[in-house]
């Protein structure tokens, strides 16, 4: 017996094969993401324990005195050498990561112009320290820390090379071993009473040995030639500019609370603020995964369609944002315990800072996705507009907020201050951010899983007063209660565990399978 079969029916066997493809290319992006994930996400775990024990022996073993120099230099330079980004680097994450060859043409380029900048940043900063009557000490730390801020740019771009062509293992192998040099390093110009500048120079040297090792990686992996070609440039840098101004806004309000603090507040209330911020910005341990990870997975969804490119948007929001809140709650809700055993009692007035920090930083997640969407959908312009609106409030509200901190609320109140400045100006972006990209963005998935984390969140606070006579113990008992409510409510979902841990498995299976052939 014979089936007709009519016109149309080539036309839908075509289009079922074009969305049968379609599928496969996202899933086997998502396997990519994720096993590229579960690397650099060892490594991190990897780094952040080297981190752990060396970023909170530098604040114990200097004083929050002398520990505010360090504060000072790291944000100072921090903001001066944003204009040194040229915005590449968000650039490369975008297009090098469907088009890898044409690196070649501009990078050559783009590491003249930084050398050049690179001098005349470090010039003016030294001018401006010594105009400034600043210290000996200061001065240096300044310096040493403006060096090192040159290879953290240069290492920056080579890392976003490795991850657009998502070959991110020996990126994953080059973090671990700078961090661990870096950490036995700290640790020895600490134990011998070393000068600031010194306690900064392993990180340099360690970023030098970086550069060196990721240059070549670069160079083998994705054939990086690097040439003189302005023309190229020209184009690529006029098509970074709202990249450049974005994070140029970006980094500067990062650093800028630091850098006014010094004219503004005591040496001891700079280092009790860096020292409760350095402990909030563990909560961002995750960060890296989402430009290193999601961004090139969202630039290939993009490619295919805008419904695929929300989808996926939607699901990392939501798997993002369950990760970073139980991470911030346990930040907060146990600030006194993590303030007296990182630091000591001298660092006591740092609690209510870091109070308040920590959960600013869930802000801080959501503002990162939103923003990456908008510049993945051709609108990098309103991410710009809104980063600006926020760098234009701050210096005001900083000026205004640090003093009446200091005179309100006692010792670390300047401190506090300037993290209230923080939480509302992460407030702000997102809501700017979300504002542009519209409502495809969120769906009630996403809305019910935040919703019920933070709910669990609050929960535990609430709990967390009632059992203070618990001592340390207690953030076991908070952790618990909150992994129990997430799953009561419905926030995580078990099905969704199961599917991400299916994943994983069938591309072991898959490796496996193509080993053994």
């Amino acid at each position: 017996m014979s089936l007709a079969r009519g016109p149309g029916d080539s036309d839908e066997h075509a289009h079922a094969k074009e969305g049968d493809s379609a599928k496969h290319e996202t899933r086997r992006d998502l396997a990519v993401a994720l096993r590229n994930a579960v690397k650099l996400g060892s490594s991190l775990l990897a780094t952040w324990a080297v981190g752990l024990v060396v970023s909170f022996a530098v604040p114990r073993e200097l004083g929050p005195e002398r520990f505010g120099i360090l504060y000072y230099a790291e944000s100072f330079t921090g903001a001066a050498f944003v204009v040194c980004g040229l915005g590449i680097d968000t650039y490369i994450q975008k297009a090098v990561s469907i088009r890898p060859k044409h690196a070649s043409d501009f990078f050559g380029t783009t590491l003249t112009l930084r050398a050049l900048l690179s001098a005349v940043v470090l010039a003016g900063m030294f001018v401006y320290e010594r105009a400034g009557n600043g210290t000996g000490e200061t001065v240096a730390a300044v310096m040493m820390y403006g060096l090192t801020q040159v290879l953290l740019t240069l290492n920056a771009s080579l890392s976003a090379l490795l991850q657009s062509a998502t070959k991110v293992g020996k990126l994953a192998i080059s973090n671990v071993l700078s961090k661990f040099l870096w950490g036995g390093g700290v640790l020895a110009a600490l134990h011998f009473h070393a000068p600031v500048w010194v306690v900064i120079l392993p990180l340099f040297a360690t970023e030098v040995l970086k550069a060196s090792v990721l240059g070549y990686v670069v160079r083998r992996e994705i054939n990086l030639r690097l040439v003189l070609d302005w023309s190229a440039t020209r184009a690529v840098l006029r098509e970074s500019r709202p990249f450049f101004v974005n994070t140029a806004a970006f980094t500067v309000g990062s650093m800028l609370d630091g850098a006014m603090m010094k004219h503004l507040a005591t040496a001891e209330e700079l280092g009790w603020y860096g020292g409760a911020k350095r402990i909030a910005a563990l909560a961002l341990l995750l960060s890296p995964l989402v430009s290193w990870i999601l961004m090139p997975l969202l630039t290939r969804a993009r490619a295919r369609s805008d419904d695929e490119f929300f989808e996926v948007l939607r699901r990392a929001t939501e798997a993002v944002l369950v990760g970073a809140i139980p991470a911030t709650m346990l930040l907060s809700v146990g600030a006194d315990i993590w303030i007296h055993l990182l630091y000591g009692r001298a660092y006591d007035p740092a609690v209510a800072s870091l109070r308040v920090l920590a959960p600013s930083f869930v802000l801080t997640y959501v503002a990162v996705l939103l923003s990456t969407a908008l510049i993945l959908f051709d609108r990098a312009w309103p991410v710009t507009l809104v980063s600006l609106g926020s760098l234009a409030l701050q210096p005001f509200l900083i000026t205004f907020m640090v003093p009446f901190g200091a005179a309100h609320f006692g010792a670390g109140g300047a401190g506090l201050g300037n993290a209230i400045v923080f939480s509302f100006l992460e407030l702000f972006s997102v809501v700017g951010f979300a504002i542009y990209l519209g409502r495809r963005a969120l769906d009630g998935r996403v809305i019910y899983a935040v919703g019920g984390s933070l709910f669990a969140f609050a929960a535990v606070a609430v709990l967390d007063r009632y059992v203070l006579g618990l001592g340390p113990a207690r953030i076991l008992l908070d952790a618990v209660v909150y992994t129990v409510l997430i799953f009561v409510t419905g926030a995580v979902r078990v099905r969704d565990v199961r599917a991400v841990l299916q994943i994983a498995l069938e591309r072991r299976r898959a490796r496996a399978a193509v080993s053994a052939s």
